[in-house]
This record gives C-alpha cells, structure tokens and sequence, in this order.
C-alpha cells in the first residue's frame, strides 16, 4: 500500500452539539473511534483561552457558563453568516473557523490510531443549502481534510441501518438531533441499493432548543419561589441552567417526572417538572415536525401507510413524546436498530468506503472492497436551483426553476430562452436557490453566482441564449450559459467536493500555529 495513501475511509458527523468520526476496518465494517478522551462524541465547543490557546470538546463545552465570552457552542446555525464572529472576547472567529478547529480535533484524535488521515465523507443537515455546504467544506480545508463528498445526515444513515441487517422496503429516516431536523424518504431496492425520494427540515429545530424551553419555565418558577430572582440574569447564568436542564431532559426521558435543584446565592430552590409538562413546553416544536413530516410524504406522492418502516436518527429522538408522535403517525413502533448517536458517523464511513472501493481499492483491504464496491446510493437535491429571466407576459423578472428539488442525481437540465431587445450587447447569467419550486419572485431566492456575459452587436431580438445546468451525484454542478450564435460561454463551477482552493489554503495557513486540545 502507498504510504502517502491513507489506510481507512473516514466519515465524520459534524454535529451541532456533538461530532463523531467513524472508520472502515479491513473487514469492511464501520467501527466509531474514540477521542482521545475514550469518549465516542465530542462535543462541539470551541473555548478561545487568554493566550489564544484553542480548546475543543467536553472541557470546552463544561467551562462555557463560568468563561461565557470564551466559549462557543452551536455554531453550525451560523454556517450560512461569513459576518458572524465568536466567542465575545478576543479574538473571535467565524463559524467556519470554529467547525474547523472541531474537525481539527477530530483528524488529530484519529491519527493517534489510525495514522494519516487526510480526507473524508462529511455530513451535512439534508435541508443544508450550497451556501452552507460551502462553508462545511471551506471548515474542513482549513482543518487540513480534503472532503472526498459531502452527504446528507439521513442519508449516510440510511446507509448505517442497510449494512446493519435493514430490508428492502420504503424507509422514513427521522433525524433529530442537538440543533437540526431532517425527514427523508427513501427506497431500499435490493440489501445494496438505497434511493432517496424526497427530504425537509429545519437547521433550526433540535434538542437545545428543547433545552431552552425548560431552562424558560425554570427561571418562571423559581421566580415566582424567590419573589421576582432570575436565574438567567447573567449570560453565564443562563448557559449553565441550560446546561442543567438539558441533565432534566434526559432524566424526563426515563421516568414521568424529575426534579432540578436551582438557585442564585443563598436563595435556592427545588423545580420539579412532569413529563406531560415538559410535553406541553415542546409542543409548537412537535407541531412543526409532524408538519414537515406531512409535507415530505406529500412531496414524495406519499402516505403514511406506504412507509414500511422508520429509522430513528439522534439524540432527541430519545424523548417519549417524539416516539409517541411517530407511532401514532405511522402506526407501527420506529427502529433504532443502530445506535442513534452513532449512524450518522457510521454510515459517512460506509460512503468514504464505497467510494475508496470504486475509485482506488488499492486504499483497502481487499474483504473491505468486496464487501463495498456492490453498495449504491441515489440521492437529491434538496433546493430548487433555477436562474432569474424576464417573463414575456408580465414583463417582470422571475425566478425560472431548471432542477425542482427532490431531484435525483446526477441531472443534467437544457432550457433555451432569447435576448429581449435588438442590439442586446449584455445578459445578466446567474444560479439561484429556492426552498420551493414555486418561489417566482426574485427577492425571495438566494443567488449563488452572477456575472454578465458581453454579446456581439448588431444583432435582431430573439437570439437563443441556452441554460445548461448540470449536477452530479455527490453535488459538484457545472452551470452553463451558452451563447447559440457566437458560442460565447459563462460558466460557473459551484463545486461541493473540490480539492481546495487558494484562498482556503490561506486560510488554512493562518491556524497551523494553535493547539487544539
């Protein structure tokens, strides 16, 4: 084997609260490693010391309600905001940033095993737009990863749960985790082959935000105990009744009522909160997922009684409330056939293997490659990607969707449109992102790259002008704008696995100094 080559295909989950990294062993089989604190996850929290000393994990994550401007947590919310910076002391770093110093700790704690780990599957949420898968990769650039593909959470799941024993049928995954939801629908055709039907959810929706509505109805109680104390008064205040209630929510979780011992000072108190409280407190959030359950089974021509199964995927799915919203959705009992903090990670390093096994087996060791090189995965798109023209009825400027989502991939999408005046020597070329397929207007798109493509002159009205959008099966899209006539081209490459670019190498440049520990 060619020691420049790594010797395992790696996955890695990068979670909102907590990340995991998973490998394939020379039988073929997905195995979670340890940190180097023994511990399967690592939490994602990020600590900036006085001296600029970067910590990441438990340590980090124990330390942010008594050093709250040097602690932060569920950044990937801000993926999708390069102006956003943390923690509040100095010196503060982007989203991407903090995600990498993450991924950081998780190459270096993996080499500590396996050796060289230089490339990886990453997970991202399957509602994730490019703009976020962007900056997931721009993270992992900076960490010194090279992202060999980046797949959906429900997706490498699904993975996990097929090459734990699943059966063909029609599968819902159920994904909820620490800061994200995803529902995907998918078909597992044959024990090898998986094809995702449609997906949805919300980067917004997760167990701390759960966390967050019990630290509220604490700090309501203990106010009305104390006459008028907060327990939430102060940042650090706040972050550690979260904390503690989050300790709540996994007791609720186990028995029908648990109780919290708060206080400020010399006023202390006892909380005790049922499970059906704690139910009520959640409810708009089990609202809003039995919702976008709906609506992805709509969106898949589906209803609940033609899925044969649901996977659970996450922590948050522990909760009794959520199981009892699925049963009674379904009908039937979910699966949790593999552990739901860990198939994500597993199922990431199932696809690296999948790939190395079709690409260059030479990585692996052969029981490895023939117990992958079989496996396939279909998946979306989870965003309409479409360009803005001029409709020729209204005389206003549209959003034009060339790929709906929900699209399988690899797709390829032609569409002919015409310059709208004689001696047009200008067209505006752009990519737009769309959450539905109906979104006309374009200031309720995201433009995702724009340019404008000089014409010859002297030209009539009504030169063709051909749109040629092409995506493949792991996300890297080539769109084409071609000129018919003169065969002037503007093309874009938004390239969600590419090999790095200068500026995520200067990037990276500037983190070779920290310690990560």
């Amino acid at each position: 084997m060619n020691d420049s080559l790594d010797r395992y295909a790696v996955g890695i989950d990068l979670g909102t609260t907590f990340s995991a990294l998973a490998f394939i062993n020379a039988a073929g089989h997905p195995e979670i490693l340890t940190n180097e604190e023994g511990e399967k996850l690592t939490a994602s929290a990020v600590m900036v010391q006085s001296d600029g000393t970067v910590e990441v994990g438990a340590l980090a994550w124990d330390d942010r309600s008594m050093y709250p401007e040097r602690v932060e947590t569920e950044f990937k919310r801000r993926m999708d905001d390069p102006d956003w910076r943390g923690p509040t002391a100095d010196p503060k770093y982007s989203a991407v940033d903090l995600s990498s110093f993450v991924l950081r700790k998780l190459k270096q704690d993996a080499e500590r095993r396996l050796g060289q780990v230089s490339s990886a599957v990453i997970t991202v949420p399957a509602y994730f737009d490019q703009v976020r898968r962007k900056a997931t990769i721009r993270a992992a650039e900076q960490a010194g990863l090279k992202v060999q593909r980046i797949v959906n959470e429900p997706t490498a799941a699904a993975v996990a749960w097929l090459d734990a024993g699943g059966q063909p049928g029609t599968a819902l995954i159920f994904d909820l985790g620490g800061g994200t939801f995803d529902v995907t629908v998918a078909k597992v055709m044959d024990g090898q082959r998986i094809d995702v039907i449609a997906t949805g959810g919300s980067h917004r929706l997760g167990g701390v935000d759960f966390d967050r509505a019990l630290a509220m109805e604490v700090d309501k109680r203990f106010k009305l105990l104390s006459g008028g104390v907060s327990l939430r008064s102060k940042l650090g205040e706040s972050l550690g009744l979260e904390s503690n209630c989050r300790d709540l929510k996994h007791k609720l979780s186990k028995r029908p009522t648990a109780s919290l011992h708060a206080g400020t000072g010399a006023v202390q108190h006892a909380i005790e909160i049922g499970q059906s409280q704690f139910e009520s407190l959640i409810d708009d959030y089990l609202s809003l997922i039995k919702m976008t359950i709906e609506s992805v089974l709509d969106d898949a021509g589906l209803g609940p009684g033609d899925i044969d199964r649901v996977l659970l995927v996450g922590g948050s799915t522990r909760i009794p409330a959520v199981r009892a919203l699925v049963k009674a959705m379904f009908g039937k009992d979910p699966e949790d056939r593999v552990h739901p903090d860990e198939a994500v990670a597993l199922g990431a390093a199932l696809m690296a293997g999948m790939g190395q096994a079709r690409e260059a087996p030479q990585e692996l060791a052969p029981a490895a490659v023939e117990r992958l090189e079989r496996r396939e995965v279909n998946d979306i798109i989870s965003w309409a990607i479409g360009t803005t023209v001029l409709d020729s009825h209204s005389q206003q400027m549209i959003n034009d969707v060339l790929i709906p989502r929900n699209t399988t991939l690899p797709i390829t999408e032609t569409r002919t449109y015409f310059t709208t005046a004689a001696n047009q020597t200008q067209v505006e070329c752009d990519v737009t992102q769309a959450a539905l397929d109906d979104q006309k207007s374009p200031e309720d798109v995201v433009t995702l790259a724009r340019s404008l493509m000089t014409l010859p002159a002297g030209r009539a009205a009504g030169c063709e002008i051909q749109a040629v959008f092409s995506i493949d099966v792991s996300g890297d899209a080539i769109f084409k704008f071609v000129d018919t006539q003169s065969g002037k081209e503007e093309v874009f490459e938004i390239n969600m696995g590419w090999g790095g670019s200068e500026e995520a190498r200067a990037n990276a440049a500037q983190f070779d100094d920290l310690v990560i520990r």
